[in-house]
């Protein structure tokens, strides 16, 4: 960043420089630009403003020289980077829209649809709309999509077999498909995701800090981890489930730790699982909603018939914990939080301890908990 910082700096000076700023000039500057908003993933008011100030630039040289294919290609990149933080943020009509933009641009000339570059950003492009169709719940509309992505990724690999952005990106494909899989095909998604991890296999160590690589490793872990603790294969569960900690960045990570508890709730790793919970206590950037969706897990893992009793008071102290440390973040301010809290059959035993009564006392001292 800081060295892209400067390039930008000198990039500005360039073109104050001049009256009338060369395009080469304004490429490159919205080149500099569109790379530090892609890097900016966890700041994402500085990578919004980035990746519109490119998106800016490259539309003006594009309005100069409509046939300029390079032109055509860097604002549909944009585009489709606007449309994936769009998607990181759970805008879906936001991201729909760029994502769209982004395929026209790449379908509007045929004379570069044999570009290998081109028909790569339409593969991300397809992948994107199927990740964003499936959180829709429009599944059949997701296949379409992904089918295509993956068909596009799969020739560009026979085509181009040395090119490893291109096994990245069908493995990436892959991931997907087997995301849409995972609960109406176990064992098909299994397969699609044991062939991904053999195209990440072959790719050279010098890519494995790159972030689509990274990303791509965190998909595929997830996945493969989930499957298996349906399969109650829970040892290699979690030690998918690492790789993908491992590959995420921090901002990320805690959006694993459900799964990781609950591979070892089933798994009966019960010492593991109460050092979890008080894992995710300590960490000072547990949000409310986590900790309540933490606590209910433990307090489903105390219900288990496999949970010995031995090992019941503690999993209610630290469901009770959590909770506490949720209502501290006005978390059942919410009224539909609390309904929540109140009805959920999983907090059923912990309704019966003492503690959940100074749990309830706590939470109608506040005034707008009380009215809902």
């Amino acid at each position: 960043l800081h060295e892209l910082a400067l390039a930008r700096d000198y990039l500005t000076s360039l073109e104050q420089a001049q009256e009338q700023p060369e395009p080469r000039i304004t490429q490159l500057h919205a080149t500099v630009l569109a790379t530090r908003g892609r890097i900016f993933r966890g700041r994402l008011a500085a990578a919004e403003g980035e990746l519109q100030e490119a998106r800016q630039r490259q539309e003006r040289l594009l309005a100069l020289e409509p046939n300029h294919s390079e032109y055509r290609l860097d604002l549909a990149s944009t585009r489709l980077a606007q449309g994936s933080l769009a998607l990181f943020q759970k805008k879906a009509s936001v991201a729909q829209e760029h994502l769209r933009d982004s395929l026209t641009l790449l379908t509007a000339r045929k004379g570069d649809q044999h570009r290998p570059e081109v028909a790569d950003l339409r593969a991300a492009v397809h992948l994107h709309l199927g990740n964003l169709l499936k959180e829709e719940g429009r599944t059949s509309d997701a296949q379409q999509e992904l089918t295509r992505a993956t068909a596009t990724a799969e020739r560009l690999v026979q085509e181009y077999p040395v090119v490893v952005r291109y096994r990245v990106r069908l493995a990436s494909c892959l991931a997907a498909q087997a995301n849409l899989d995972k609960y109406r095909n176990r064992k098909g998604a299994m397969e699609t995701l044991n062939r991904a991890v053999r195209l990440l296999d072959s790719v050279e160590s010098s890519w494995h800090q790159e972030r689509n690589y990274l990303q791509t490793v965190r998909v595929i872990y997830h996945n493969r981890a989930f499957i298996r603790g349906g399969l109650a294969q829970f040892e290699e569960a979690l030690k998918d489930l690492q790789r993908a900690t491992d590959a995420s960045p921090p901002e990320e990570r805690a959006e694993l730790h459900p799964l990781r508890l609950m591979l070892l709730i089933e798994g009966q790793r019960h010492e593991a699982a109460i050092a979890e919970g008080h894992a995710r206590l300590n960490d000072p950037e547990l949000s409310a909603e986590m900790a309540h969706d933490l606590a209910r897990l433990l307090a489903i893992g105390r219900l288990r018939p496999t949970t010995s009793s031995t090992w019941h008071g503690k999993y209610n102290q630290v469901a009770l914990q959590l909770l506490d440390r949720a209502a501290q973040a006005g978390y059942y301010r919410k009224a539909s939080n609390l309904q929540l809290l109140l009805t959920d059959k999983a907090f059923a035993l912990l309704r019966t301890l003492p503690d959940w009564q100074s749990l309830l006392s706590r939470l109608s001292s506040n005034d707008t908990t009380k009215d809902s």
